[in-house]
């Protein structure tokens, strides 16, 4: 049997049209780049949030319900926002849903934990520097057309 992080389609309860591998392979020097010169950081810290941020992303288009991205992610996925065209194909082709950032709070408190641990259940791992306990986070909502997962 194939590990978890090389099966198709079959992270939580939503099919994925490519594996969790592929995902995490995908790469993005112009947002790198972007994120490094807006919030001036070092490649090396840009890159691992990036991670951390495709990590999020699959977590929302996997399983069903409302997810809440810790500050530097949602950050990042701020930039990736930028690139609107990239970000969209990203949504369709790798994740097969648009992820909609819904920047209006008023999500549950239990949100933010149950967040990071389903990116700690799923990849084994968390990069706490990226996701502190105690984190300002501003995503919310869930469904057919908003919110982290839509």
């Amino acid at each position: 049997m194939q590990s978890a992080t090389k099966q198709k389609a079959t992270i939580g309860l939503r099919p994925l049209p490519k594996t969790v591998d592929e995902i995490m392979a995908y790469q993005h020097e112009s947002l790198i780049k972007r994120h490094m010169r807006d919030y001036s950081i070092p490649r090396e810290e840009a890159e691992s949030c990036f991670v951390e941020m495709k990590r999020f992303l699959i977590v929302c288009s996997a399983i069903p319900g409302m997810k809440v991205a810790a500050e530097q992610v949602d950050n990042m996925w701020h930039t990736f926002l930028l690139f609107t065209k990239d970000y969209q194909a990203f949504c369709h082709d790798y994740l097969g849903r648009f992820i909609h950032h819904d920047p209006a709070g008023g999500f549950p408190a239990d949100t933010y934990p149950k967040t990071k641990s389903l990116i700690l259940e799923l990849f084994g791992g968390i990069n706490e520097r990226f996701w502190p306990e105690k984190a300002h986070a501003d995503c919310e909502g869930s469904g057919t057309s908003s919110g982290c997962g839509g």
